[in-house]
């Protein structure tokens, strides 16, 4: 048998043929999200995006503002129980001072007495240093008492100013998670709407009804399960976090890491799990809440046929399919 078929022409002919249909079609599948749209995505937001980050912002800004109120207060209650824990002693210091000034001013020596009864310069000098260090002394025990007494009423005074701003805050606190909830609701029901119902139909709807603290301890750890023992293992939290602040489903972007990357395995640049464009990030955490703002700003608030045709025109439906799939896994 001849050795020489493997390098007949039209051998090599169909085999470079196959290697190019093989190439192609893996192009399809993995090439054409690395080139998902992410220019112009601040110009292009919707305004209710905007509502969605705004109300999110005025919200994190109004609970920081009530923690910092509480922290304020606290000091002052502290400051109110250690004045409060004093004044006793300094009513008894300052009685017993204003006692003992009246008696020297009333049966103490006048100061011709002091002169006559004195041996010499020296000691006349001696005796009235004597006397007016037991008048400052008793001055000041009187003084102390005062002073903590002021200190007592303006603390006070500060504590009740500090509740009323802390109550105004907790009031905006509680519109702005209202007007946050709302706006994401609002995000959610859109998305159906606008696509016949084809967007995630067989995923769960997303409970917004509640507040951040609440919405990335619900989540965080559903996405640590789904990330475990993958690069981005641990980023559960980064992931709801960031879904809260931007209104999106928070399956989605762990769900795309994996039609992607295989959930962060195989990056064509650093940290970039998603086929994000030509972007690079430093660490996981700044890179998921920048795909994740992406996701809102470009794509809406959840899968849809849309948002794949726009993510992965060359092999929309399966992306749309193999990411779905990973959603419900969430």
């Amino acid at each position: 048998m001849s050795t020489t078929q493997s390098s007949d022409p039209s051998s090599m002919k169909r085999l470079a043929a196959a290697f190019c249909t093989v190439l192609l079609i893996a192009s399809s599948f993995f090439s054409a999200p690395a080139v998902a749209q992410t220019n112009n995505t601040e110009g292009t937001m919707s305004d209710l995006q905007k509502r969605i980050e705004e109300t999110g912002e005025a919200y994190t800004a109004a609970k920081q503002k009530v923690a910092t109120i509480h922290e304020e207060m606290k000091a002052n209650n502290e400051r109110i129980a250690q004045i409060n824990a004093q004044l006793p002693n300094a009513r008894q210091n300052a009685a017993s001072a204003i006692s003992n000034s009246y008696k020297m001013r009333v049966s103490g020596p006048s100061l011709i007495n002091l002169v006559f009864s004195s041996n010499d310069f020296n000691e006349l000098l001696t005796t009235i240093k004597y006397l007016n260090a037991i008048e400052t002394h008793n001055s000041g025990q009187a003084k102390q008492l005062t002073d903590l007494a002021e200190d007592l009423k303006n603390t006070q005074n500060e504590l009740t100013k500090q509740a009323q701003e802390a109550a105004a805050e907790e009031q905006a606190a509680s519109d702005a998670l209202a007007a946050a909830q709302a706006a994401r609701e609002e995000a959610q029901k859109q998305v159906i709407a606008e696509n016949g119902n084809s967007g995630g139909s067989s995923l769960n709807p997303i409970d917004w009804n509640t507040d951040k603290i609440s919405f990335v301890a619900s989540w965080a750890p559903r996405i640590d399960k789904y990330l475990a023992g993958s690069p981005m293992a641990g980023c559960g939290t980064a992931y709801a976090a960031a879904a809260w602040d931007y209104g999106v489903d928070p399956r989605w972007s762990p769900a795309i890491s994996n039609t992607e990357s295989s959930k962060g395995a195989y990056c064509f640049k650093p940290h970039n799990a998603w086929g994000w464009g030509n972007s690079s990030w430093p660490d996981w955490k700044s890179a998921i809440t920048d795909h994740v703002r992406g996701l809102a700003t470009r794509y809406g608030s959840t899968i849809t046929m849309v948002a794949a045709r726009k993510y992965c025109p060359s092999n929309a439906e399966h992306w749309y399919k193999a990411t779905l799939e990973q959603m419900n896994m969430i």
